[in-house]
This record gives structure tokens, C-alpha cells and sequence, in this order.
């Protein structure tokens, strides 16, 4: 396993998770990023962030746990924003501060840093807008409907007039390209708008039912994104498959109170269904027939920071 590298001490503020309610793609060889993989082995690692600000994931049957940063104290309104800021390959511990408008990004090849971007009542919005493989710091402002995007690639982009309140920010690589496009939830309507990166054009679509938690990631392997959601009352997955058109369903059990925690957990390149107990701390994978425990009451997993959310704690 890599070393460690960065393993100098931030604390990151966990609050609720403030998860929303609810053609052929082109040919194009990219490098796709693995959310909440620590290890870079292309296999997304059972992981969890603390109230106390402790990311903790496992990695050969070993729970491994660090804090990192230097004197940070955590505030209410940070929300973590993991993701692979420098393209090595790992996730890096990242933080979005409102409070003093900067993201806090600890790779773990090199320092900590920090970049200035957003306010209070931003939404953080990060992907890779600009299809370098490595993730860019971004916020939706509700107030304006504007995203605000720093790419990795280097130039920086003006802000896009794109949503209205109470618009819910779904980004995602919706046509395959490799880059993220931005895309809202309409929760008036149902109505998901991407604004494909390919093209440049818009499409709407209606998908989901009240009730549903958004969680949009790539199901099928496709390299596009699915609109997906989950309905914690009965435990089930609505997917609407970018390879087909048609509507997926996906029961799956945590015997209680659950966090939809979607990731590539077997490294197959598709997305694996999840729910983590929110009780016990079992880790209910679909696909897999064992339950793995792992957390404890008031953790919160990685991969639910990669979802949408809306804004406040």
C-alpha cells in the first residue's frame, strides 16, 4: 500500500448530511476518478468521516483512521468534499469552509492548501468540469442560480447563470466525455436539466418520486451518468439505465435507518448500490452477500458526500 503521506492533523465539522430529496455516448478514452478510494487501487474503500472530524476506511480487512490539516477547528456549516484534486489516482481529504470562503484540499503526495472560493449558502459542487482527470473546486449559488467552477487545467471560468431557487445541483458526466456537466433537480416538476459538455446543448428529463434521495452515478458502466433515487422508507433504487432508457429497479435491506452510500465497491467500473446503517453501522453492498460492520453511531459515509445536497447543516 502507498505510504500515507499526508497524515498532519485537520479536523473536519460533520453535520447531517443534507442529502436532497428527490443516444450513444461518445467515444472518448478517459481516465475515470474512483470515489473514496484511498489506496488508488481503482476500488472504492468502505469509509466514514466522524462528527469529530475522523476519516477512517478499510483497506485489507484494517481499519486505518487520520486526521489532517494544522490547528483547523471545525465549524458547523464545513462540509468535507473529498475528491482527487491532483489526479494521482487517491482520494485527498478536502473541506469547503463558507465561513472564511475557501476549500481546504490535503493531497497526499505534498501540503495542505487552500483555495479561495464561495460563501455562505453556496452549494459545493466538485468534479471534473474540465476533463483533466483530477477534481475541480466548484459552488452553486442558489441566491443567483450561478455555478462558480476553479478548473485544475489552469484559466478560470466566469460564472455560469444556470438554475433558480429551489433548484438541487446534480452535476455528473451525463454524456460520457469525461467531464462533469452541470445539471439540476427540479423538484417542482421532477425534471433533471443537464447541460451537456459535449455539445453544449440542454436536456430535461423527469425521473423520481417524492420522497427520494437523488443519487445519480454511473450503474451500468457505461461511462454515463444514471438518474437514480433511493427510497429510504422501502429500501428501494430507481435507476434509469443511460444504456437503455429503462427504468431499473433495486431493493436492498440494512435492516433498519439507512444513508445511501453508492460506490465501486468491487472495482468492476460500475456504480454498487450501498446503504450504511445508521444504528448499527453495517454496510449493506448490493451484489455481495456479506454485511460489513464497520463505523459507529453518528458517522457518516464518504461516498454520501459525493451526493447532492442543499445547503445549511
Amino acid at each position: 500500500m502507498r505510504k500515507l503521506a499526508v497524515v498532519c492533523a485537520l479536523t473536519i465539522a460533520m453535520s447531517s448530511t443534507g442529502v436532497a430529496a428527490a443516444g450513444a455516448a461518445p467515444d472518448v478514452d478517459v481516465a475515470r476518478p474512483v470515489i473514496a478510494d484511498f489506496t488508488g487501487d481503482g476500488v472504492s474503500d468502505i469509509s466514514v468521516i466522524r462528527p469529530d472530524g475522523s476519516w477512517l476506511f478499510v483497506t485489507d480487512r484494517l481499519g486505518i483512521g487520520f486526521h489532517w490539516g494544522n490547528g483547523y477547528q471545525p465549524g458547523r456549516n464545513d462540509r468535507p468534499v473529498p475528491g482527487d484534486y491532483d489526479g494521482d489516482g487517491m482520494t485527498d481529504p478536502a473541506v469547503f469552509i463558507p465561513d472564511q470562503q475557501t476549500w481546504m484540499v490535503a493531497p497526499w503526495w505534498g501540503e495542505p492548501y487552500t483555495i479561495r472560493l464561495g460563501q455562505l449558502g453556496d452549494i459545493p459542487v466538485p468534479g471534473d468540469y474540465d476533463g483533466d482527470g483530477r477534481t475541480d473546486p466548484a459552488v452553486y449559488r442558489p441566491s443567483q442560480g450561478a455555478w462558480q467552477i476553479v478548473p485544475s487545467g489552469g484559466g478560470g471560468f466566469s460564472p455560469v447563470v444556470f438554475g433558480a431557487a429551489p433548484d438541487i445541483p446534480v452535476p455528473g458526466d451525463y454524456d460520457g466525455d469525461g467531464r462533469t456537466d452541470p445539471a439540476l433537480f427540479q423538484p417542482g416538476d421532477g425534471s433533471w436539466v443537464v447541460w451537456r459538455s459535449s455539445d453544449g446543448q440542454r436536456t430535461s428529463e423527469r425521473f423520481g418520486e417524492p420522497g427520494g434521495i437523488l443519487v445519480p452515478a454511473d450503474y451500468d458502466g457505461d461511462g454515463r451518468t444514471d438518474l437514480a433515487t433511493f427510497q429510504p422508507a422501502t429500501g428501494d433504487w430507481s435507476i434509469r439505465r443511460s444504456t437503455d432508457g429503462a427504468v431499473e429497479v433495486r431493493h436492498l435491506d440494512a435492516g433498519g435507518p439507512g444513508l445511501p452510500a453508492p460506490a465501486d465497491y468491487d472495482g468492476d467500473g460500475r456504480t454498487d448500490v450501498a446503504v450504511y446503517g445508521v444504528a448499527d453501522s453495517i454496510w449493506v453492498i448490493g451484489g455481495t452477500s456479506d454485511k460489513v460492520k464497520f463505523g459507529r453511531p453518528g458517522d457518516v459515509p464518504v461516498a454520501g458526500f459525493y451526493l447532492p445536497r442543499v445547503t445549511g447543516p
